[in-house]
């Protein structure tokens, strides 16, 4: 089972538990963010020159991603062009399942790697534009699926 799918410990009888109690759970575990992202601040700083240079180079950024995750890339794609002024066609974003993914959930749809890659062909998507893959697990089907046709288009990927 994937970390992500697992019970967290911390939140086991949670539905017992008071407004305040599940509160002061929910504080604390976002209290261990900051660390994991001091962590990663490498990767993540590797990751923004690629979106930069790519941008630079005219081509175009695609957030893409299942569930929850695909739906934090479509508010990132939605939210660069007003914050940075620049063209909203630069900065797109895809979840599984298409545009039913992002208000319901098409569970299924998830692990279909093949759809992965047919979504890049059906949005033009080509060696100067770049992906990034947002997967919470690091193994999600559809993500993975998009990786491989990205890396065969010749794109840089981010994930």
């Amino acid at each position: 089972m994937r970390r992500t799918e697992e019970r967290n410990p911390r939140s086991v009888g949670m539905d017992e538990k008071s407004p305040e109690e599940i509160l002061r759970i929910i504080n604390a575990e976002d209290r261990t963010i900051p660390e994991a992202v001091a962590e990663a601040i490498p990767e993540i700083a590797e990751g923004v020159e690629a979106i930069s240079e790519t941008v630079r180079a005219g081509g175009r950024v695609l957030f893409l991603g299942a569930g929850t995750s695909g739906r934090l890339g479509v508010l990132e794609a939605a939210e660069i062009p007003p914050t940075f002024g620049v063209s909203p066609d630069l900065f797109r974003a895809l979840v599984s399942g298409g545009p039913g993914g992002v208000f319901g959930s098409i569970e299924t749809s998830e692990d279909d790697e093949a759809s992965g890659g047919n979504v890049l062909v059906d949005h033009d998507f080509g060696g100067k534009d770049l992906l990034v893959a947002i997967s919470a697990s690091g193994g999600t089907p559809f993500a993975l699926g998009t990786m491989r046709k990205a890396r065969s288009l010749g794109a840089r990927i981010v994930a």
